[in-house]
């Protein structure tokens, strides 16, 4: 098994279905690894870092009396949500922000990270730059793995997408509008314009020449493969890792996220009805074949595994291709009604705007890449930067700790009163006072609670399958692993239900609410357990929820 591994992808590649079938099959053969001292220190502090970054942006829009046109996706709420790279040069954990502000417009912002951060998750993905990869001596032992899909398959799923900060929007100001009609109304809009395809074929120009030069040194997996031999493909997947896995299981990971959303917060990050292989070929115009061609993407498909591209019949054209082919031949870009849908749909990761002619703020540790705002609220913007800037350097300093020492615990004592401090200037005390107690006393201490629940009671639920879990299973592995194999602890998660890990098949969370007995919330940060218990609130089941955080 290897010890580390990189996942490397453009946007609408199989990237997101590859990094969640290899946190699946870790998830399946962790059978008690140990967390690095990294992780364990980064996992500890990420909440109160989030939080305090959060708190930071927040107060600079409510200094400028946008804080109630403030749009941001729960899933860049935590320190690492967005699009991650390895910043060229600086050896940093890179990460882009997407801001909406509804009426005026959006923000970008990235931020410049200590390296630590890349020991968060189970593997390092990222969107960028497969060549800085190779280059940097300390991803040498990695297991390299890069995600391909036919260019002109990604360049359909791309003007279909619709982003994170455009599923808040949708989500919150247009809950009623039927989906696939403005996923539709969206696509035939920049499909009609030529500046936004090119902007779009020329993101993947530069990315696809930045892989080939390295190529060799990857592991390729298909989209195409997954969609269409998903089983064979995890156990490929399963076997770069050197994890052998049963079919069976390979099924149930399948099952698990099988044309799924696999986003908590993005809830629009999967296209219904869609994932079909050559859907491009329904889609795409001559107009669009012709700028690939002229792009030098023939070449490009053929040495990345795919044919060179052929022009259509226009006869048989299907009746959305008639409608963007009309749309070309009399240079007419369909408007999008929605101003704030227009704004926030243009495409943030995976297009080369240098002509659109965005405005960008830049500074050391973190700069703001495009500013799509009036002229107006370019001070917003500068203090933004500044307040983003300071925040990052701090942030970087208690990071910093983890190079001083061997050990997590140590690396959180070093630095406890400056978390503390951050903790207290925002009013965030209790998500301090959380940290201060994950120690290996408190897993053990809990999970031998949780062994007694399970013995003295009905089957409990442990509800929410985090590294925190993972951790309380690791505390007493043998007493909490009989008990999970017996079905005296059952396990209940949204996104793992059907996969199996720690010996028992997942549940979904939302078969909660008929379940008989206690429901242990596991995830440690204060604000993921609130949402939790919001939902079973909602639901009817709270009096049956324990919060083992609680009295500590």
């Amino acid at each position: 098994m290897y010890e580390n591994t990189l996942v490397v992808g453009i946007p609408r590649s199989g990237y997101a279905l590859t990094n969640t079938i290899i946190k699946k099959i870790l998830n399946y053969a962790q059978k008690g690894a140990t967390n690095s001292e990294k992780f364990s220190f980064i996992h500890r502090i990420e909440p109160i870092l989030s939080e305090y970054l959060y708190h930071q942006y927040s107060t600079v829009f409510k200094k400028h009396n946008v804080a109630t046109n403030l749009l941001v996706n729960g899933e860049f709420k935590r320190i690492m949500g967005g699009p991650q790279w390895l910043a060229d040069g600086k050896n940093c954990f890179g990460v882009r922000k997407y801001f909406g502000l509804k009426d005026i417009g959006d923000i970008l912002l990235t931020h410049n990270f200590h390296p630590a951060l890349f020991n968060y998750y189970s593997h390092v993905h990222s969107h960028e730059n497969p060549k800085i990869w190779i280059e940097n001596s300390k991803f040498n032992h990695y297991l390299k793995i890069t995600t391909l899909r036919n260019p002109a398959g990604i360049l359909n799923s791309s003007v279909h997408s619709l982003n994170a900060l455009t599923s808040e929007y949708i989500q919150k100001y247009l809950p009623r509008e039927n989906e696939t009609v403005l996923r539709e109304q969206v696509a035939i809009n920049k499909l009609s314009d030529l500046g936004v395809i090119e902007g779009l074929i020329d993101f993947q120009l530069n990315y696809f020449n930045n892989l080939l030069s390295v190529q060799g040194a990857y592991h390729t997996v298909y989209w195409e493969n997954i969609i269409e031999q998903p089983i064979q493909s995890i156990l490929e997947i399963a076997n770069l890792l050197t994890i052998n896995i049963p079919n069976q299981v390979a099924k149930n990971i399948w099952a698990s996220m099988d044309h799924r959303n696999t986003f908590i917060s993005h809830k629009h990050n999967f296209r219904e009805n869609k994932g079909i292989v050559g859907d491009w070929n329904n889609c795409l115009t001559n107009e669009h074949i012709e700028l690939l061609k002229s792009k030098g993407f023939d070449q490009i498909a053929m040495k990345l595994g795919y044919p060179e591209y052929q022009y259509f019949d226009e006869s048989q054209y299907s009746t959305f291709q008639k409608q963007v082919s009309d749309n070309l031949k009399s240079n007419y870009i369909p408007p999008i009604i929605d101003e704030n849908l227009r704004t926030f749909s243009f495409n943030k990761s995976n297009i080369d705007d240098s002509n659109f002619g965005f405005k960008k703020y830049l500074g050391n540790h973190a700069s703001i890449t495009r500013f799509a705002c009036p002229d107006q609220y370019n001070t917003l913007a500068k203090d933004l930067l500044e307040t983003s800037e300071f925040a990052t350097e701090k942030v970087n300093k208690i990071l910093t700790t983890i190079d001083n020492t061997s050990k997590a615990d140590d690396a959180f004592t070093q630095c406890k009163e400056s978390l503390k401090a951050l903790a207290i200037e925002i009013g965030k005390e209790s998500t301090y006072i959380t940290a201060e107690h994950l120690t290996q006393d408190f897993y053990q201490q809990n999970a031998l609670r949780l062994i007694q629940l399970a013995l003295a009671h009905q089957p409990i639920a442990i509800w929410g399958i985090s590294k925190d879990f993972d951790n309380l299973v690791n505390a007493n592995i043998k007493q909490m692993t009989n008990l999970i194999k017996n079905g005296h602890i059952q396990l209940f998660d949204l996104l793992e239900a059907q996969n199996i890990i720690w010996g028992a098949k997942v549940k979904s969370s939302t078969a909660l609410a008929q379940f008989n007995g206690k429901i242990i919330l596991t995830p440690s940060a204060i604000s993921v357990r609130n949402s939790m218990k919001s939902i079973a609130k909602q639901q009817g089941f709270i009096e049956k929820v324990v919060d083992i955080y609680e009295n500590n």
